[in-house]
């Protein structure tokens, strides 16, 4: 081969070689193209994505009611959920930044128990909204309930209990619910022989830490017939639970022709109504994947804003937070403000009441959280600060976390132990509260002003939203405490002290609820006063 020939064969293969990853391979711009296609760009895409069987948005109410979503693809009509009663208006749903697969305009369902509800008619024999043994199902929907009450079973979806006439009652083919603050699922067995009684098979969770007036996710999955089948899921996340009514079973469900409800069960009545927003209810005839279900809940804490600069030199903050989760856990959303005020100290036996607009007294959500800030100079020297707790307590110095006390101990049971009084923190020290923990930590002070916030979880896990003798308290070593404030008030941790300032702390409180209650029920005495003119 001359030289020539050799120049020419080499150049021929450089060029082929050069070729073939460039035709095999998808420009950057085709890359770039496919990745946005293949990617959802909203939360409604990444549902279709997933092929549900039925889904509402609630995006748009007509007078009628809310139309199923479908995509171009599919030839199937919008299913309806049509109006029973009347519903509250459309609210905000979901929006970003908090969640971020939402639009800044979502919108979301209102429902008021005993008020409206949606029905979806079924189509007849063997219908898309029936399921039996060997059926998969996965049920989903973001709810923001008004309340978690116990023992309320807040409906989101079931098929039959409708107790319509011509229909069979207990005829739950599949119920999905909030109840308290746990989801729920429920069916009704098909006997296998004529004889033998139904019985109702219901997965409760533990632990799912519902809360009301925010946000969640709640999703399930389940093959009907198969043990061991259910997945349970809360904010994109496995919740455990168990069979608590009929055990796991391999029964199919009863099935007939009665309808869908959305937002209620029983008649419409209001104990099986569901209470507040819902939007996002998707239904599948196959079992979503743990990692689908994930995909589906992405939230972006906003981060807890604190003015310091708003808190009165010589006064404590005390701010009352609603909206945490009925768990014993300290991984929540940052709960919403409800109301504030100030006192002297970092005492907390009571704090007011919260009254309705006809002056009547009502229960916070439970339960709930209280902090308390002031900025505090700390003496110079070696300190001993004692914190004092009815529930689960933190105390920060400068925004550190320095001391805590555990979730409830107290037993509700008339064989709880006899503890023995300890007297060895100070020589004086006022005995522990029943119920109460405390825990001490040694600080040094440097006699500047410090940030100090104390926040403690009120109630919950079946417990009376009590503080005890709930408090924050300074002290030399082998000396006395005396009550942490940031003025110049001194009360000892001591029985000639701390009583007959416990009294006073609860006395003050009665004229402060009189004025609280007669500021809430102001138009109704207005109301009662026009009538009787």
């Amino acid at each position: 081969m001359n030289h020539l020939a050799f120049v020419k064969r080499f150049l021929c293969l450089l060029s082929l070689s050069l070729a073939l990853p460039l035709s095999a391979s998808p420009s950057s711009a085709q890359q770039e193209k496919t990745a946005k296609t293949s990617t959802p760009a909203s939360y409604r895409e990444l549902i279709l994505s997933d092929q549900p069987t039925l889904y509402w948005n609630f995006e748009t109410l007509a007078p009628e009611g809310y139309s199923s979503v479908v995509t171009e693809k599919e030839k199937n009509e919008p299913v309806k959920a049509l109006v029973s009663g009347k519903l509250a208006d459309p609210a905000a749903g979901p929006r970003p930044s908090e969640f971020p697969l939402f639009s800044a305009k979502n919108q979301a369902a209102s429902f008021q128990p005993g008020e409206g509800f949606l029905r979806v008619v079924d189509p007849g024999e063997k219908s898309v909204l029936d399921y039996t043994a060997g059926d998969a199902i996965t049920l989903e929907a973001w709810v923001n309930l008004n309340s978690t009450k116990a023992g309320r079973h807040y409906y989101i979806i079931g098929k039959g209990r409708t107790n319509r006439k011509g229909v069979a009652r207990d005829n739950q083919n599949y119920g999905f619910r909030v109840t308290g603050s746990e989801i729920s699922f429920l069916f009704r067995g098909q006997p296998e022989k004529k004889d033998q009684k139904a019985d109702f098979h219901r997965w409760t969770s533990s632990g799912a830490g519902i809360s009301a007036h925010n946000w969640h996710h709640v999703a399930v999955t389940y093959t009907f017939g198969k043990k061991k089948s259910l997945k349970a899921y809360v904010d994109g996340q496995p919740v455990s639970g168990k069979w608590d009514m009929g055990g796991d079973t391999t029964l199919a469900p009863v099935v007939d022709h009665d309808e869908v409800w959305i937002g209620s069960s029983m008649g419409g009545s209001a104990g099986s109504s569901f209470d507040g927003q819902m939007d996002e209810l998707a239904v599948y005839r196959k079992a979503l994947s743990a990692k689908q279900v994930a995909s589906h809940f992405k939230y972006h804490a906003p981060d807890p804003q604190i003015d310091w600069t708003a808190i009165p030199e010589d006064r404590v903050k005390v701010d009352i937070l609603e909206g945490v989760p009925n768990k014993k856990s300290w991984t929540f959303r940052p709960p919403r403000l409800a109301e504030s005020f100030t006192q002297p100290h970092f005492a907390l036996i009571e704090i007011p009441n919260r009254y309705s607009s006809r002056g009547i007294k009502v229960d916070r959500p439970d339960p709930f959280l209280v902090r308390a800030m002031s900025r505090v100079v700390i003496p110079q020297g070696q300190k001993r600060i004692l914190v004092r707790a009815r529930n689960a307590s933190r105390l920060y110095i400068d925004d550190k976390l320095v001391a805590e006390t555990g979730f409830h101990q107290i037993s509700g049971s008339a064989h709880g132990h006899v503890f023995k009084v300890d007297r060895s923190l100070s020589p004086h020290i006022r005995p522990l509260h029943r119920g109460d923990q405390e825990k001490v930590i040694e600080f040094t002070g440097d006699g500047k002003p410090h940030r100090v916030r104390f926040e403690m979880i009120v109630g919950g896990s079946r417990h009376r939203p009590d503080f005890g003798e709930t408090a924050v308290f300074i002290g030399e070593p082998k000396q006395d405490f005396q009550l942490l404030t940031p003025g110049d008030e001194t009360i000892m941790l001591t029985d000639a002290d701390w009583l007959p300032f416990e009294r006073e702390y609860r006395y003050s409180l009665i004229a402060v609820n009189a004025e609280r209650r007669r500021a809430a029920s102001e138009k109704e005495d207005q109301y009662w006063e026009s009538r009787h003119q």
